[in-house]
Formats: structure tokens, C-alpha cells, sequence
């Protein structure tokens, strides 16, 4: 006869739904025994169902999860070992820690109720200190197990909301590039406007924005996908070097040319080339370029017969050309040539809005590939982030997260995880004033509450070291919590 006891319908909780106290189902055929486990339950802040056997129990497992499930072996009808098993091929089954109470203790015993799923087993005589430790255990591998599970949903929810971004990206043909801003997405239709004809394009923005991010999209997005992408940084080279780069030379062309070579303009024939920082170019190579764009032909270094070539050409630079031709330094019939179309690429602190989504995107990416499971970013942290000025833009903000990442002890990201560059700008240049003529009380206190709470930052905003901010809040008799 079954003695269940079960919250009314009304009441009952969605399966999977979290409570404060523990859910535990005690199955046991013995009354007294029975209404010990219920005691002891009771007494440690357990929601207790108790059934006399196991077909019952049985009909109350699919109800609802028990987070812990006691059992007799010997049981009238369907025995624990087989509930057990039950419980097991059940799909809400690996949420519960199963413990057997038996008379029987025997190695082999042991092997049998381990092997029919149970987690642990207690040894018959049973009595109430014994079942309080081993209750104890069963709480704890309860709470091993709800910690693991919860890994594993957040570790899962990361893994799919990059899997997401990632399509989204694949979606729009633009490949590594996100933000749902409105300039971002202004960016995108121009990508997708651009892509499909065969004008040069320049591509114009701040150190990190992605120029080379939005060049790689255009040509991806292009009728030219099939052919080669080729990216050449024209900074910091010489006439000689980048125009062997550029367009080739002939063997003994200039000195350590011992071998004839092909440059980066005939490489990408039926593709494209990206010329990155191109207001760097010197006038001879500028006038070697003009020739490129103009007759669609390059000249090999050391050679007279030139060579037809069928290149896309992309340019991007952070200078202002305009100042640059003005000045003298960049030739107003190339800058003509190249900027036929324009796209403008907006810094990061003008597109703050796209901040939360590279957070998780780049949090994703770095924890895949340093294998620490960092699952957010503390508000604390985040707040930082969102306030951060990023001279560096995107760029700046991939190297933070993944220093962060690496830094991190633990699931979250905390203030003092990231990079000491953005403290100290949280910070100001220096210690800040916080009235010179406030007591020492005030002034912690209005530190704190610039730095949102968080005592590393609080200690800098002050000047002082964290042991000396420490020592301050104790002699002061600031408790926080």
C-alpha cells in the first residue's frame, strides 16, 4: 500500500523548474524506516515524497525531478535495483543522485547496485547519525551535480550564441564582421552595393576599425570569391622593396635580386589585392600605381615589356588624404584613381551599441581556444568596457577580452582581469580629487561608489596601494559587503 505524499496539482512546479529546498523521493516498504528518512529529510530543509513501493514511486518520478531519490532494495513488487534502471533510461534521469539501502553488503552486492545506476548505497541496520552523514554526502554530490549541469548549460548557451553569430555572419556574406549598430549597418549595405561591381574602392577609418575585415567582405561577396585575396601592408617599406612586392623584378634588377620574381599584383590575377595603409607610398611607387589602375598593365622591376594583369584594387588608410595632397605628399590624380567609391569606417566608441555583441562573440572565441571555460563578464567589468574610449577599436577590444580570459580564475571576468592600460583610464592619468578637504571616511566612500563597488579600482582612483586601501576601510570601521 502506498502512502505518497504529493504537492496538489496547482502547486506542483514545472519539471526542471528550481526550488530553494531539495526535492527527495524515499521509497521504503518499512514504515518506522521510512518516517526516519522523512525525519532526518525534513530536518535538513528537504521537499520530501514518501512511497511504501516502487510502482508509486515510479508514477511520482514522472511527475517531477527529485534532485535525490532514496531506495530500499528488497521492495514488494518491482524491486529498488530495477527503479533504479528506470530512472536511468528516464530523460530527466541524470538529474538525480540515487541512494540504496540494503541488508546486503557484499562486494558483489555493491557491484549490483552500482550497476544498476545508483550513486551511492547505505548498509542495513540503519540509524540516525548514520543516515545524517550519509545524508551529508548525498547533499554534496547533489550540489556537484547541479554545478556541473549549469557548466554545461552556460558552456552550451555560449557555444550556441556564437554558432548563431557565426551564421548570421555566413548569412550576410560578411565574413568576421559584426554589429547590429545603424552606421554598422549602413556599412553592410555598402559592402553589399560594392561588391557586385568592380570599382576601387578605399576604405577609410581609425587604427583596428577591420578595414581589412570590410576588404576580405567585398571581395568574398564578389563575383572574384573563386580568386585570390591579397593583402599588402605598404607602411614602413622602401621605393625598392615594395615596388618588388608590388609588381616583381627581373633578376639583377637591384642588388640581392638573384632571382626573377612575380609580384603581388600579377598573384592576384582574377582576384583582388588590398593595399593597406596606401597613403604611406612614396611618389615613385604612387606613379607606378597610377599606371596599374590606368592601363590595367604592371612593369616588372628591371623590365621594359609590361604585363596585363586583371586585379581588383582595394585601398584603405587612416590618414586624411586630402591633408596629404594638399601637403604634397600623395598625388591627387591617384587619389582620383582609388576613391571612386568610399566606405567610412565608424570607431568603436561611436558604435558603443555593438559592444555587448563582440564581448560575447570574441568571450566564445578566446575560451575555445585557450581552453578555460570563462562563461561573462561581470556588470562591474562590463560597465568598464562600455566606457572605455578604445583608441585601438575592435582590435583593442579582441586583445582585452583575450587577456582577460587568460588572466581570469575563475567563470566571470572581474575588473581586475582586464588589461592594466584600461584600468588605468578608468582611472584618470592619476590619482583623482575627491575633495582635499573631506575626511578620509568620505572620500573612500566616494571612491567606491565611482568605481561601482569594486575595491581594486576604488584603491586606484585614490592613489593608494590595495593593502593600504584595505587597512584604511578596517580602521575605519567600513564593513561591505
Amino acid at each position: 500500500m502506498s502512502d505518497v505524499q504529493k504537492p496538489s496539482p496547482a502547486a506542483e512546479p514545472q519539471r526542471g523548474a528550481e526550488t530553494s529546498a531539495l526535492k527527495s523521493l524515499v521509497v521504503e516498504d518499512d514504515e518506522d524506516m521510512r518516517r526516519l528518512i522523512e525525519r532526518v529529510l525534513v530536518i535538513h530543509g528537504h521537499d520530501v515524497v514518501t512511497c511504501a513501493d516502487a510502482e508509486s514511486a515510479w508514477t511520482a518520478y514522472q511527475r517531477e525531478t527529485y534532485s535525490l531519490v532514496l531506495l530500499d532494495w528488497m521492495l514488494p513488487g518491482m524491486d529498488g535495483l530495477e527503479m533504479c534502471k528506470r530512472i536511468r533510461t528516464h530523460p530527466y534521469g541524470d538529474r538525480s543522485i540515487i541512494v540504496v539501502i540494503t541488508a546486503r553488503d557484499t562486494p558483489t552486492d555493491l557491484q549490483e547496485v552500482l550497476g544498476a545506476g545508483a550513486n551511492d548505497y547505505v548498509a542495513k541496520p540503519v540509524t540516525f547519525e548514520m543516515l545524517k552523514v550519509r545524508l551529508a554526502v548525498a547533499e554534496q554530490s547533489v550540489r556537484n551535480l547541479n554545478r556541473r549541469r549549469e557548466a554545461e548549460a552556460a558552456l552550451r548557451e555560449q557555444q550556441e550564441t556564437v554558432q548563431v553569430l557565426k551564421r548570421q555572419l555566413e548569412k550576410a556574406k560578411f565574413r568576421n564582421l559584426t554589429g547590429k549598430s545603424k552606421v554598422m549597418a549602413a556599412v553592410y549595405e555598402q559592402i553589399g552595393d560594392l561588391a557586385n561591381v568592380e570599382t576601387t574602392v578605399l576604405i577609410e577609418g581609425e587604427t583596428g576599425t577591420g578595414k581589412e575585415v570590410v576588404a576580405r567582405a567585398i571581395h568574398y561577396a564578389s563575383p572574384r570569391k573563386a580568386g585570390p585575396f591579397i593583402a599588402v601592408n605598404c607602411a614602413g617599406l622602401t621605393d625598392t622593396i615594395l615596388g618588388s612586392q608590388l609588381f616583381g623584378h627581373k633578376r639583377g634588377a637591384f642588388t640581392g635580386a638573384v632571382e626573377q620574381q612575380q609580384g603581388f599584383f600579377e598573384a592576384a590575377d582574377g582576384g583582388t589585392i588590398f593595399l593597406d595603409e596606401i597613403g604611406d607610398i612614396s611618389q615613385g611607387v604612387q606613379t607606378s600605381l597610377l599606371r596599374v589602375l590606368q592601363e590595367k598593365e604592371i612593369l616588372r622591376l628591371g623590365e621594359s615589356r609590361p604585363r596585363k594583369v586583371n586585379v581588383r584594387v582595394l585601398a584603405a588608410t587612416h590618414h586624411n588624404l586630402n591633408l596629404d595632397v594638399a601637403k604634397g605628399t600623395f598625388r591627387a590624380d591617384l587619389l582620383y584613381r582609388i576613391r571612386v567609391a568610399r566606405i567610412q569606417l565608424p570607431p568603436l566608441r561611436d558604435r558603443r551599441d555593438d559592444i555587448p555583441l563582440l564581448i560575447t562573440l570574441f568571450l566564445g572565441e578566446c575560451s575555445a581556444t585557450t581552453g578555460k571555460p570563462v562563461q561573462d563578464v561581470s556588470p562591474q567589468a562590463k560597465d568598464m568596457l562600455m566606457e572605455y574610449r578604445w583608441p585601438g577599436n575592435v582590435r583593442e577590444l579582441r586583445s582585452a577580452i583575450e587577456a582577460a580570459v587568460i588572466s581570469c580564475k575563475g567563470p566571470i571576468i572581474e575588473v581586475e582581469d582586464l588589461p592594466q592600460e584600461m584600468l588605468d583610464m578608468g582611472a584618470g592619468a592619476g590619482p583623482m580629487d575627491f575633495g582635499a578637504d573631506g575626511d578620509d571616511k568620505t572620500r573612500i566612500l566616494m571612491a567606491l561608489e565611482r568605481a561601482k563597488g569594486n575595491r581594486t579600482l576604488a584603491a586606484r582612483l585614490l592613489g593608494m596601494s590595495r593593502a593600504t586601501f584595505y587597512r584604511r576601510l578596517t580602521e575605519l570601521n567600513l564593513i561591505l559587503t
